[in-house]
């Protein structure tokens, strides 16, 4: 849990858009400074130290608070167990699954950074521009 916690941290501070502080730190650079950072200046800036924040977060969480619990090696039989108690997939799953990757094929990629306007912050207005 706290390796999930502290590399969440660590995420949401990598993009722009992730964490509402950063478009905040990024508007006072740009009123105070006049230099505007994008969406992929930002996450080139904090891709060194991110990656490494990301690699070494497991390590230190270890060191830091090691489990208390480091092997179990009977949760191998339960999840086998659970999971024929499951059964085999439903024509309802199966569907959710393929709505899912349609879904994910019809996202096409942004050429530039993704425009996002003020009015539509309640709801979704993301674009990307061609």
């Amino acid at each position: 849990m706290w390796t999930a916690f502290a590399t969440t941290c660590v995420t949401s501070s990598m993009f722009l858009t992730s964490l509402a502080p950063n478009l905040l730190a990024a508007d006072i650079v740009r009123r105070t400074v006049g230099i505007s950072i994008g969406w992929r200046q930002w996450a080139l800036g904090f891709l060194p130290v991110g990656l490494l924040l990301v690699a070494l977060i497991p390590l230190l969480v270890f060191l830091l608070y090691p489990p208390e619990v480091k092997a179990s090696p009977e949760v191998v039989h339960w999840a086998a167990a659970e999971l024929g108690a499951l059964g085999r997939l439903t024509r309802r799953e199966i569907a959710m699954a393929a709505l899912s990757l349609m879904a994910l094929a019809g996202l096409r990629p942004c050429t530039s950074a993704p425009a996002i306007s003020r009015a539509g912050i309640s709801g979704s207005s993301v674009s990307c521009s061609a």
